[in-house]
């Protein structure tokens, strides 16, 4: 079978845009907690679950991208 393309462009992609989010929540998160600024500690915690969220759902990708090499190994002769 010949494999026309090897596809996981699009998967790479969101991969890599996932990660950046979860960093620039989780660093906003922690500017948001090291502020002088009182009773605005619970937008840091907003800020750290939707990081915890992006970093999932990378994870999600990285399986999907492994999932599709699995595919193209099996279907290779």
């Amino acid at each position: 079978m010949h494999i026309l393309r090897t596809g996981g462009k699009y998967a790479r992609e969101q991969q890599r845009l996932s990660g950046v989010k979860a960093v620039v929540f989780a660093l906003t998160g922690i500017i948001l907690l090291i502020l002088p600024i009182s009773h605005i500690w619970f937008l840091s915690l907003i800020f750290f679950g939707y990081a915890l969220h992006c970093l999932k759902k990378r994870s999600n990708w990285h399986k999907g991208i492994l999932g599709e090499k699995m595919v193209v190994e099996a279907l290779t002769p």
